[in-house]
């Protein structure tokens, strides 16, 4: 398997995170914004609006943002993927009905790992993809990246969306993202 799993940080943050990360005092990482392309719209405002706003029922057209975080010591990660470019025929079938019964539209022009190339960034210098939670709209496409590209996902994943699809016809990941 590809993914590694992060430890849920509650009341001991600082120090956990210390000892998990070895954060020295003062460090920096720089952080670029990635315009993932996507624009996501279409589906009624209560998907993700509670409580009811009046005038508003549709959400409007929204970006789906991905980020690129580089370290001092050259370790780069993409902190989520966006939607892929061809998302009804990327996903898992479980993920196509969401989207199609939510009535989602979404234009996507190009994988983060093209645009990645197009800034002159190799994706096979990605040490690890952070998902921050696995919704389609972060997702992506994982296999736009070599198989040496490290999927970081939080506790619990495996219980929650192992085995993939076809495996698990019900699951909203593919097998292939992990195999």
């Amino acid at each position: 398997m590809r993914f590694s799993s992060i430890l849920a940080i509650g009341a001991a943050a600082p120090a956990l995170a210390k000892k998990l990360f070895d954060v020295p005092p003062g460090a920096v990482a720089k952080v670029s914004i990635i315009d993932s392309t996507v624009r996501l719209g279409g589906a009624p405002d209560s998907i993700l609006i509670t409580p009811k706003l009046e005038g508003f029922d549709v959400l409007p057209t929204l970006p789906s943002l991905s980020f690129l975080i580089e370290s001092p010591a050259g370790k780069k990660a993409v902190f989520d993927l966006a939607v892929p470019f061809d998302p009804l025929n990327s996903y898992a079938p479980a993920v196509v009905e969401q989207i199609l019964v939510a009535g989602f539209e979404a234009t996507v022009d190009k994988h983060i790992a093209d645009i990645l190339k197009d800034g002159g960034v190799n994706p096979a210098s990605i040490n690890s993809v952070i998902w921050s939670h696995y919704h389609y709209d972060h997702i992506g496409d994982i296999r736009t990246f070599p198989f040496t590209t490290e999927i970081v996902v939080g506790p619990g994943f495996s219980k929650a969306y192992l085995p993939g699809y076809p495996t698990n016809p019900n699951s909203t990941l593919r097998d292939s993202y992990f195999t």
